[in-house]
């Protein structure tokens, strides 16, 4: 019980009762105040109503002269049928009529004056009457400059053998009771809406949930059904997106893992062999041994070296030295420490740069290992004759330097993984054309280290051109 009260469906009930509640209070009140007031106003226009016509009618019978039991008849079935207590005064004062009342109530024979206080009577024998419901106010009635006597109105009250009118307050208890029931009506049915809609929202968070709990212990092939175009199915995209990346995060670590230690396996192979070698007599340990194993052991290096260079790299932690410096001479400077290698392989090297261009804001040494991964890719995969070039331009605010083949060309489908750690077109892994394929993810992080962005494009047979751009200072 203590957890369903701490849940979000809970909460998500009590806050649509709470709005409910608030709104129906708010409705209630106006509604009886409104109920009050216009049944108020109505009775009122009612009362007025009847009292202009009861004045005109006893108008008209004491100007016909029609004062004695016909008076009476009229007022007492006037009086029965609007619940009104009524008295008939002449034109001295003198009540000559009234409905029926208790004996110790009725003031028949006794003087009045009228309720406008015009003067006509000089003595005034009782001005108000003391019996419940207060006194009689009289109002005058004339035909012309005539007058006829005055008639007087009061609620009838329990002294009076009349049956009273049903009053405002039992409509507005009946309105209080309807809203009441209706509210209460309401609310359960509210509830119970609340229950299914909280219910149906929530079941694709618990979902979620359930995903999100076998995602942490391990189980990354999880997913959940997208069933809603809503922020809960947004959520739901989401939760596949990162629970597909963490994925394919767990099988590139696994790969790279795998890949690592394949590196590592084949010079330490090597070293282990010619020691094993060496210490049973099979091979002397003479200059050619010694330098050999020297050629593993800074291979071994070189790839440790790279492994770490990406790792700090890639998590936002290689230390950068920025300086001014031209593209122009750091690729001029890379070019030329390349070419005794291109000339043992008979490849033609050339370089063209503009001879001023603006400074850019890079790490040289950082940069000048890119082009030397590009130009050391490049020249490991031209054939023999075959030429590489490097060239240097502006292309808008930016540097783009690209390194130009005649090799083999790089087939569509590799070239979007063509970054990717360990990544070879050799699928056999021999290591002929040599290299670890950790050159050119070094170079993109460098690159992106600087603030520049990197691409390849090559076509089959006609060669590949890896290209990189740096922003230029204004």
């Amino acid at each position: 019980m203590r957890k369903f009260a701490a849940s979000l469906q809970f909460r998500l009930m009590v806050g649509f009762a709470a709005v409910l509640v608030l709104a129906l209070g708010s409705v209630g009140v106006y509604a009886r105040s409104a109920a009050a007031n216009e049944i108020e106003r109505y009775e009122d226009e009612v009362v007025s109503v009847r009292e202009e016509r009861l004045e005109t009618m006893i108008t008209q019978l004491l100007a016909s002269g029609r004062r004695g039991p016909q008076l009476a008849q009229i007022i007492e079935q006037a009086g029965s049928l609007y619940g009104l207590r009524i008295a008939v005064a002449d034109e001295t004062g003198f009540v000559i009529s009234e409905t029926q009342v208790a004996p110790e109530y009725a003031i028949f024979g006794e003087r009045f004056q009228a309720r406008d206080g015009g003067g006509q009577f000089r003595k005034i024998d009782r001005i108000q009457d003391p019996r419940p419901r207060g006194g009689f106010g009289f109002i005058p009635l004339d035909e012309g400059d005539t007058s006829l006597g005055s008639i007087a109105f009061t609620q009838a009250g329990p002294d009076a053998f009349v049956r009273p009118e049903p009053q405002a307050t039992a409509i507005i208890a009946n309105v209080d009771s309807f809203l009441l029931w209706t509210g209460l009506g309401a609310g359960v049915v509210a509830v119970a809406i609340s229950m299914f809609v909280s219910r149906r929202t929530l079941s694709p968070l618990r979902s979620l949930q359930y995903a999100a709990e076998r995602l942490g212990a391990g189980d990354l092939a999880q997913r959940v059904n997208v069933t809603r175009d809503d922020e809960i199915g947004e959520m739901a995209h989401t939760f596949n997106a990162m629970a597909e990346g963490l994925e394919q995060a767990e099988a590139q670590r696994r790969v790279l893992m795998a890949d690592v230690a394949h590196e590592l396996r084949t010079p330490l192979a090597n070293i282990q062999g010619y020691v094993e070698a060496i210490r049973d007599g099979v091979v002397d340990a003479d200059e050619s041994t010694i330098d050999t194993l020297h050629q593993q052991v800074l291979h071994l290096a070189h790839l440790i070296e790279d492994l770490r260079l990406l790792a700090l790299a890639e998590a936002g932690a290689l230390p950068l030295d920025p300086q001014h410096a031209s593209l122009v001479d750091v690729a001029h400077s890379s070019t030329e420490a390349f070419r005794p290698r291109a000339e043992a392989k008979q490849i033609t090297l050339s370089f063209a740069g503009p001879n001023s261009m603006p400074t850019s804001t890079i790490d040289k040494e950082r940069i000048g290992q890119v082009i030397g991964n590009l130009l050391e890719n490049a020249i490991r995969h031209t054939p023999e004759r075959g030429t590489v070039a490097v060239t240097v331009q502006t292309a808008g605010s930016n540097a783009l330097v690209s390194i130009t083949d005649t090799g083999l060309g790089i087939p569509q489908e590799e070239l979007v993984r063509i970054f990717d750690r360990f990544h070879r077109l050799d699928p056999s892994r021999a290591r002929a054309t040599g290299g670890a394929g950790l050159g050119l993810t070094i170079a993109k992080q460098l690159v992106e280290a600087d603030g520049g962005t990197i691409s390849v494009s090559s076509n089959p047979g006609e060669g590949s051109t890896f290209s990189f751009t740096l922003p230029l200072n204004n």
